[in-house]
């Protein structure tokens, strides 16, 4: 399991509320750090990379990220799953596969699920490259569904 030495952490020189997190450690699990955001009093975003985004088969979110943009980890073919802490108020994982909390927007799906993904009726936005690389063979939408981001699938 990867520790917080396994990442470079900065803050982008573009946006404030921006915070560039890399990773560098060799562990196919990566667990981002709780503590180094544990002060933030406003909403920020999380910009994810690694060294090695190939051989990510796991990403665990901690309760005090509010957004996340997982940048090169979108092509991070050997991804099987995204968990997210119960206790975090922004975000949530169904099955593996990363949402809003409320629901409405599907983030991103692991690369290696396969076979049929029923997309949650209630869900508005596929966002960005939320199924790229992916090995499903199908997906299904719901009606409720208003917006497929660029390169969606």
């Amino acid at each position: 399991m990867s520790n917080i030495h396994d990442f470079e952490i900065s803050k982008s020189g573009w946006d404030s509320k921006r915070w560039e997190l890399k990773y560098k450690g060799q562990d196919k699990e990566m667990v981002i750090p709780e503590k180094p955001f544990a002060k933030a009093k406003e909403k920020f975003t999380v910009a994810i990379s690694a060294d090695k985004s190939n051989e990510i088969e796991s990403i665990y979110i901690p309760q005090n990220i509010p957004d996340v943009w997982l940048g090169t980890l979108y092509g991070a073919k050997s991804l099987k799953k995204i968990t997210v802490d119960p206790q975090n108020q922004y975000l949530k994982d169904v099955d593996g596969v990363l949402y809003t909390k409320d629901g409405k927007n599907l983030m991103k799906a692991p690369c290696q699920m396969t076979g049929t993904y029923v997309v949650p009726e209630g869900v508005e936005e596929i966002e960005l490259s939320a199924f790229a690389y992916s090995h499903l063979d199908e997906v299904i939408l719901p009606e409720s569904l208003k917006e497929i981001g660029n390169y969606g699938f």
